[in-house]
Formats: C-alpha cells, sequence, structure tokens
C-alpha cells in the first residue's frame, strides 16, 4: 500500500484543529490495530491476528483500513472492503465500512468522522457512488453515530439460524 497523507494534517502531524491524523494502517501499527480490534469484537479474539496478518499480507482484496493516532498512539481504525452489493444500495460495488471503532477517551472529537470521511474518499476512488454499513439492532450509540455522520437507514432486519 502507498502511504497517503493524513486527513487533517501534514504526512504523519496531527493538525492545529484535531489532535489527531487519520491515516491508512501500517505494518508497525499491528500491535495497536489489535487492540482495538478485541475491543471492538471481543468475541471473536483468535481470529483478529490472523486477520492482521492476512492483510498486510496480501491475502485480503479490495479493502483498506484507516486508523487515527493521537500523540503517537493509534486511538480509532475504521475497516473498509468493497462489496458487490449491499441492501437498499442500487450501485455496485459499494463501500462498505465492515466496522469503526474509537477509544473512548477520543469519542466526541471528529475521529470517528474523519475516519468515515477517508473511507468515502477511498470509495470514490475505487469507482463507487454509495456506501453502506450496518450495525447491531440494539446498538443505538452506533445508530445515533451513523445518523451523525450522514448514513440514511436503509432497512432494518432480523436474521435467524438454525442448527443442524
Amino acid at each position: 500500500m502507498g502511504e497517503d497523507p493524513p486527513i487533517g494534517g501534514l504526512p504523519g502531524q496531527p493538525s492545529p484543529a484535531r489532535p489527531y491524523a487519520v491515516r491508512q494502517v501500517r505494518l508497525e501499527d499491528a500491535d495497536g490495530w489489535l487492540r482495538l480490534r478485541r475491543a471492538l469484537w471481543p468475541e471473536e479474539p483468535d481470529d483478529h491476528v490472523a486477520d492482521i496478518d492476512a492483510y498486510f499480507g496480501g491475502a485480503v482484496s479490495n479493502a483498506v483500513t484507516f486508523v487515527a493516532e493521537a500523540e503517537g498512539r493509534l486511538v480509532a481504525f475504521a475497516e473498509l472492503r468493497l462489496r458487490d452489493y449491499a441492501e437498499e444500495c442500487t450501485t455496485s460495488p459499494v463501500a462498505y465500512l465492515e466496522g469503526i471503532y474509537v477509544d473512548p477517551d477520543a469519542r466526541v472529537r471528529g475521529v470517528g468522522r474523519a475516519l468515515v470521511e477517508a473511507g468515502e474518499g477511498w470509495g470514490r476512488e475505487m469507482g463507487c457512488t454509495e456506501m453502506a454499513s450496518d450495525r447491531d439492532i440494539e446498538n443505538d450509540v452506533s445508530g445515533a453515530f451513523h445518523l451523525a455522520v450522514g448514513f440514511d437507514e436503509a432497512v432494518r432486519m432480523v436474521t435467524y439460524r438454525k442448527g443442524l
């Protein structure tokens, strides 16, 4: 992956308006990214190391991860992937926000919005005209965040599973 300048500042530097820098994840970020992924998805602890290794090993295509760094520490990440389809989207591919997490002490500072904006830019570069995401239906904080950064609720659904 090429090194893109962070959003909101000079390469590697936060801007005066934002005490953090947003950029694509780098190999040296692996431990911080792992910590953030475990905070967002604690039920999948064993998958994170393999997922990160696959990402840096080139086994993951049509995907990008952005991180936010403040004072030399990762405080947030957003993972996006191109999908052929997303509910209520009319174009393909769709830039899909697979996951986003901001450390509690870095919230309400525009970090999540900046990560989404980075994802929007990536999606446009990839030829997308739509972006989609999802959330657990009970997660009202995530719902409020999605609405605040410009998503429209497309559909509510419940899925079912049956063991065989």
